[in-house]
């Protein structure tokens, strides 16, 4: 916003985000759920990397640094990990998604343009390292985030990334309030 504001002389983000080609809702209908599924199977390729990722360069974290909630979601009720989902979820999709994508797909990836094809590669390594926290996650993001990045470049779209991230993360609501259900349920 302080970029349009210079560029612009008010709060706006003209001449500051690119890849905001306009597309109709039937393309992303199209799209959304494919980059879906490939962002599933790069997140699952990288899933084992992680493994060796964490062994070799983040052994030294506390085990509860990289603990998974099923370690602690028995310890919590259904009711309340639910709630924190459900809150997760709204924050995720409605702030976070939205301004990392603005960010990473489009500010940044069009002025990595001079790097030719390497700029998506660069973004999808900065994108990942800049998840610091999940640092020993780092193979899985950016194997996950590739096939976005990859249409956002070609398609010149930040948003198809977007929508494609909040709907990942609709699953993951999904899946963990199955696996909540499922731990409960014993």
């Amino acid at each position: 916003m302080l970029a349009g504001e210079r560029r612009n002389g008010r709060w706006s983000l003209d001449g500051v985000l690119f890849n905001c080609e306009v597309w109709p809702v039937s393309r992303y209908l199209s799209v959304v759920p494919v980059l879906v599924v490939l962002f599933l199977l790069g997140f699952g390729a990288g899933y084992p990397l992680d493994h060796l990722w964490k062994r070799a360069f983040f052994s030294w974290l506390p085990g509860w640094f990289t603990q998974s909630l099923t370690d602690y979601a028995p310890m919590y009720s259904r009711g309340m990990l639910i709630g924190v989902f459900a809150a997760w979820l709204l924050f995720e999709a409605i702030l976070i998604i939205p301004i990392e994508e603005m960010y990473f797909r489009g500010f940044l990836l069009p002025r990595l343009w001079k790097f030719g094809g390497w700029s998506v590669w660069i973004n999808c390594l900065l994108f990942s390292t800049y998840h610091v926290w999940q640092m020993h996650g780092l193979p899985s993001i950016f194997l996950g985030s590739l096939p976005i990045v990859t249409a956002v470049w070609m398609g010149k779209n930040y948003r198809v990334g977007m929508w494609a991230r909040i709907a990942v993360s609709v699953l993951a609501f999904i899946f963990s309030v199955l696996g909540v259900m499922h731990l409960h349920a014993k």
